[in-house]
């Protein structure tokens, strides 16, 4: 019996089980049959679950009218956003010395999460600074790209800064600066031709250099020819997606103390109370 001869909801089935879609369109190329099979919803929404989370995939069909494939098609990019979760910290180079401004060793500018907006070519790094009472403004915080051999590549400063505060406090940022994706993506410079390097983030400083008041820190490595899918893509090479939601959307009392523990207490076991 050829496999062609199977009902059409069974030979679905089957083909729900790729991973890409380029597989299901060389399935439709064999014959009439496979086309009609590699059409199906089945199909097409578990393809998208696959990819994109049961949860998440739900919830922004109706942005693509209910059509599976449209979503898949189209990398959800209306609903899906490309996450980096690796939690990083700019810490303020004045901590632990006595100085008439420092009331509190403990100033940083904490990056909770990175959150690649496809949809409008933007690249939102969500912060939580707390310094001086006269804590700059966030926009100018910088962004290079670097190659390993010392060379500046790309140095550029966000675009605007959106503030999650319900109420603005002295000292104290929190919510998302904006860079263009081109500014960040290491393919749309030479860099990613024939050298490897890394994106590094400082807060409130576009150069970098040794008057800045906050620690660079390293955001992501790149190898030569990365894509913006490279960068956002984890150890298994999977990209992990969430909504557009902000990571301060929702969080506990205790979420926002923990950020600003010292780091090497942070990088412990986590503590079921803050104040352990």
């Amino acid at each position: 019996m050829s496999i062609e001869a199977l009902p059409q909801g069974v030979l679905s089935t089957i083909l729900s089980f790729l991973e890409k879609p380029k597989d299901v369109a060389d399935c439709a190329l064999v014959s009439k049959q496979f086309y009609d099979a590699s059409s199906s919803d089945i199909v097409w929404k578990a393809m998208a679950q696959s990819i994109y989370g049961d949860e998440l995939a739900n919830e922004t069909l109706n942005k693509y009218d209910g059509n599976w494939k449209a979503m898949v098609v189209d990398d959800n990019r209306l609903g899906a956003c490309p996450t980096l979760f690796n939690i990083k910290t700019s810490a303020w180079k004045h901590n632990g010395i006595a100085t008439h401004l420092n009331n509190s060793s403990h100033y940083y500018c904490t990056i909770p999460c990175i959150k690649w907006d496809r949809k409008n070519r933007i690249v939102r790094v969500y912060i939580d600074a707390r310094g001086e009472m006269d804590l700059r403004a966030p926009v100018r915080s910088g962004i290079r790209l670097r190659s390993d051999d010392g060379c500046s590549q790309k140095d550029t400063s966000g675009q605007r800064f959106v503030s999650e505060l319900k109420e603005e406090t002295t000292g104290h940022y929190k919510g998302f600066i904006c860079y263009l994706e081109s500014d960040i993506d290491p393919s749309f410079h030479d860099v990613s031709n024939n050298t490897k390097g890394k994106c590094t983030f400082c807060y409130a400083n576009l150069m970098q250099r040794s008057w800045a008041d906050y620690e660079p820190v390293e955001l992501f490595s790149f190898q030569p020819n990365t894509s913006m899918k490279d960068v956002f893509s984890n150890k298994n090479g999977k990209i992990t997606y969430t909504s557009y939601k902000s990571p301060f959307t929702d969080e506990t009392e205790e979420e926002k103390r923990w950020r600003f523990l010292k780091p090497s207490v942070r990088n412990r076991k986590r503590p079921s109370a803050w104040w352990v």
